[in-house]
């Protein structure tokens, strides 16, 4: 299964320094790409690492399910997504 995590995120940029980014939240997250899944965000966070580098995590619930005969199947489980280093550009 291929997919894509997205979040919404806020945060302040100051252009002192050279450029800081700081007070982050993660409004909101989703995946994208997958069929006969779907994700329901729970939390999230994000962590200013100096100047424009950021860090992201979310937590959600997955559930993937199957159509059998007209009979839903599925399961449904917690996961913790973290993300490497980005650099945001402006």
């Amino acid at each position: 299964m291929l997919s894509r995590t997205n979040a919404q995120i806020r945060f302040y940029y100051s252009n002192s320094g050279g450029g800081r980014v700081s007070n982050i939240t993660v409004n909101n997250s989703y995946m994208t790409g997958l069929v006969g899944a779907t994700w329901t965000h729970r939390s999230g966070y994000g962590t200013a690492l100096g100047g424009m580098n950021t860090k992201y995590s979310v937590t959600g619930t997955w559930f993937i399910s199957l159509d059998i005969l007209g009979f839903p199947i599925g399961a449904s489980f917690d996961s913790t997504i973290e993300s490497p280093t980005i650099t945001i550009n402006l």
